[in-house]
C-alpha cells in the first residue's frame, strides 16, 4: 500500500538529514506523551508523523516521527533516537494497522478513523517552545 512506500520515504528523508550531524544538531526538546484510542491503549503499536508548518524563530523546518507501543506510550525522534522535536509548530498524522500494509499483500485494517492518516484531516497540532525542558503531548484518538 502507499501507506508503506511513504513511512519508507520519511525514513529515508531522516536517514539523510543525519549524514554529517555531529554535535552541533539544533536544539531539541523532548516530548513525552501516550497514545490512546477510545479512551483506552491501542490494540498494537504504531506511528507518528510530526510534519513542520512554521519553525520557531532561529530554527530550520524538519519532520520527526514518534513510535508507540500497544501500551501507546510515545518516544519522539528528529535526528537520533527519542531526542523529540525541534521548536516550532507540527501538524500531526497517526497510523496504527492490524498488520503492517504491504505493497501487493493483503489489505490492512486500520484501527484509527481515517482522518488521522492526512495532515489537513486529523485536527491534530503541536506548538513545540523553544528552551523547555519537555513537553507532554497526549493523543486521545478515535476508532470512527
Amino acid at each position: 500500500m502507499m501507506t508503506s512506500w511513504l513511512r519508507s520515504g520519511w525514513l529515508l528523508v531522516l536517514s539523510f538529514g543525519l549524514v554529517g550531524c555531529g554535535s552541533n544538531m539544533p536544539e531539541t526538546i523532548d516530548i513525552e506523551g501516550r497514545v490512546t484510542i477510545d479512551g483506552a491503549a491501542p490494540p498494537a503499536g504504531g506511528i507518528v508523523y510530526f510534519l513542520p508548518v512554521e519553525a520557531a524563530p532561529g530554527f530550520p523546518t524538519r519532520p520527526g516521527t514518534g513510535d508507540f507501543g500497544p501500551d501507546g506510550v510515545l518516544s519522539v525522534t528528529t535526528f537520533e533516537q527519542g531526542d523529540g522535536l525541534m521548536p516550532g509548530k507540527y501538524q500531526i498524522t497517526v497510523e496504527c494497522w492490524d498488520a503492517e500494509p504491504v505493497m501487493g499483500g493483503p489489505p490492512s485494517k486500520s484501527y484509527l478513523a481515517r482522518k488521522y492518516q492526512n495532515a489537513t484531516t486529523s485536527g491534530l497540532t503541536v506548538d513545540v517552545a523553544s528552551g523547555a525542558g519537555s513537553q507532554t503531548l497526549d493523543l486521545p484518538l478515535t476508532s470512527k
